[in-house]
């Protein structure tokens, strides 16, 4: 039997979604090579590029459609969000290749600075545009959640408190300095691997949320 329009949309809308988990949790992953060694690190960087053309590829209509209809205060947002993750993504990726071979990563890294620092900054600015892309569509995230009665409030709460506690996260991973490139990577404690992606996905959390309640009022 034919596969229906509606059988479509629904296998590409989960092929979406999967694409998008896909898409951020290697950006959660590149959040720091010690975990991973520079050569899982550099494959990741890779596989994320190509994730990121499927993504592409699965939502083309809605680009293409770009130039058509009003232009809200959202859609201008959105617009720039789209245009700045590219930008971050593209800097993240070229900026790494220009740090001279001889200094050696390890000293580039104790001495943050140059193009490596460029790297580091350019990757956090990457990951907060990500939470923000996502809160920008936090509707379309919520109807993923069960809808209606007790357990929707319970959902509703869990992510509420998920992101207070991207506050303390933020803190815990000492996110300032990590986002503006000065933190010791060489130097510090390795803080527990499980701890460090949990506080940066908390994190994401409170940047999406806080976005989608921002977005709302527009």
């Amino acid at each position: 039997m034919a596969e229906t329009s509606k059988e479509k949309g629904t296998g590409l809308a989960w092929l979406r979604i999967l694409v998008d988990v896909a898409m951020l949790a290697l950006f959660v992953a590149l959040m720091h090579p010690r975990f991973t060694n520079m050569g899982n690190h550099a494959r990741m960087a890779y596989v994320l590029c190509g994730v990121v053309v499927c993504h592409l590829l699965l939502n083309w209509r809605f680009f293409a459609a770009w130039g058509h209809g009003p232009w809200s205060r959202r859609r201008v947002l959105l617009t720039a969000v789209n245009v700045l993750l590219a930008a971050g993504l593209a800097v993240s990726m070229v900026s790494v290749k220009l740090i001279p071979k001889h200094t050696g990563f390890a000293n580039t890294l104790g001495l943050p600075q140059g193009y490596m620092r460029l790297h580091v900054i350019a990757g956090w600015l990457t990951m907060f545009l990500v939470a923000v892309h996502l809160g920008l569509h936090g509707s379309r995230v919520a109807r993923l959640a069960p809808q209606g009665g007790l357990v929707q409030k319970l959902v509703g709460l869990v992510w509420k408190l998920a992101a207070l506690a991207g506050v303390a996260a933020a803190l815990q991973i000492d996110l300032w300095q990590r986002a503006t490139g000065v933190f010791p990577l060489l130097k510090a404690p390795v803080p527990e691997p499980r701890l460090y992606y949990v506080s940066v996905v908390l994190v994401l959390i409170l940047v999406g949320t806080v976005t989608h309640y921002l977005v709302k009022k527009l």
